[in-house]
């Protein structure tokens, strides 16, 4: 099972999908200017200080917990009561007991094994409502799962299937990157990942996996793309009958110095 601070992140992502989804740009709307210029102000301070990988730009992504939660109880009648159940209330009172878990994990205190699945109780239910509601706006969503994010270790993310571009980062044979995969299935079917390039290849299972490649000699090139591919366990794929979802990072490998 993920670790407390795991499962509330993803639960976190999947909430400002949702809210995307349901509010769109106008989501900022929401909070008064002095909560959106601290949120601005959050994101100007990561991208200063995380001058080692490439933090994305989008406002939404530096909200906190508290800050979403304002946002969806403000419009809890234009969408969300219809994705999360009727009752307010209930929400509420998640989400003010995953606020304490995530400060206890913050403040580096040793949770309980209680609270270790609770959290996993919690955003489990959370992020299963969720895929459900996808799910019933496409019809074809409901046969197969969702990839939420991919990200390496310099921050580059992909979010949602087919997501690629040119290399963004060059590298040397013997730098190692790192790759955080997420996604998520409405029926809980299982999940298994393929991770490839030139030199390497791996799988994985589970909805939250990690993969590692060192680049080799055989990496070298201007271009060198890693495939990374989603599969649930089902007889029928969704795209080409080949897999779930795929996405593609590009690298610059050059020889080790």
């Amino acid at each position: 099972m993920p670790d407390a601070y795991t499962e509330i992140a993803r639960t976190e992502v999947a909430l400002r999908d949702l809210v995307r989804l349901i509010l769109g740009d106008g989501w900022g709307a929401q909070l008064d200017a002095e909560t959106v210029q601290r949120i601005e102000q959050r994101r100007d301070e990561d991208r200063a200080r995380r001058r080692g990988v490439r933090p994305g730009g989008d406002l939404l992504d530096y909200t906190e917990l508290t800050q979403l939660a304002r946002v969806i109880y403000r419009n809890w009648d234009q969408g969300f009561s219809a994705v999360i159940g009727p009752k307010r209330s209930h929400l509420e009172r998640d989400l003010e007991r995953l606020g304490a878990i995530r400060n206890a994990v913050a403040h580096t205190r040793t949770l309980l094994p209680f609270e270790e699945h609770l959290a996993a109780g919690i955003g489990g239910y959370l992020r299963n409502r969720i895929a459900i509601y996808r799910s019933e706006m496409n019809e074809a969503a409901r046969y197969w799962p969702t990839l939420e994010s991919v990200t390496d270790s310099f921050g580059s993310t992909r979010q949602g299937s087919g997501q690629w571009s040119g290399p963004e980062t060059t590298i040397r044979v013997g730098d190692t990157v790192t790759f955080n995969c997420r996604a998520t299935d409405p029926e809980g079917a299982r999940l298994r990942w393929t991770f490839g390039t030139r030199s390497f290849s791996d799988e994985s299972e589970g909805e939250d996996v990690t993969f590692a490649w060192t680049a080799a000699e055989q990496d070298v090139g201007e271009s060198t793309y890693v495939s990374i591919r989603l599969y649930a366990d089902r007889p029928h794929h969704r795209f080409d009958g080949a897999s779930d979802g795929y996405v593609y990072f590009g690298y610059t490998v050059l020889p080790a110095e």
